[in-house]
């Protein structure tokens, strides 16, 4: 089976974006800015992550990866479990 993945760059509407490309039939994001602090990708990355359950509440599942940021991968993990 072939999985349509998603790297992301700084770029407007991003959101909106990677929106239409899950339902478009991406399956897998990755979350990819080198000069973003971490704070700016956390945050980010949390918009991201609500977005992708959203998604996947409407039959639209995908994962999601962050790219080189090992503490904001991590701290995105405890906020899901949390939240969920």
């Amino acid at each position: 089976m072939i999985q349509i993945y998603m790297v992301t760059s700084p770029v407007e509407h991003l959101l909106h974006r990677i929106e239409r490309a899950v339902l478009g039939g991406v399956r897998i994001v990755q979350l990819r800015d080198k000069k973003a602090t971490d704070d700016v990708l956390h945050g980010l990355g949390l918009e991201i992550v609500r977005l992708l359950t959203h998604l996947e509440k409407k039959g639209h599942s995908c994962s999601f990866v962050v790219n080189d940021r090992v503490r904001v991968a991590k701290e995105l993990i405890i906020l899901i479990l949390l939240e969920n």
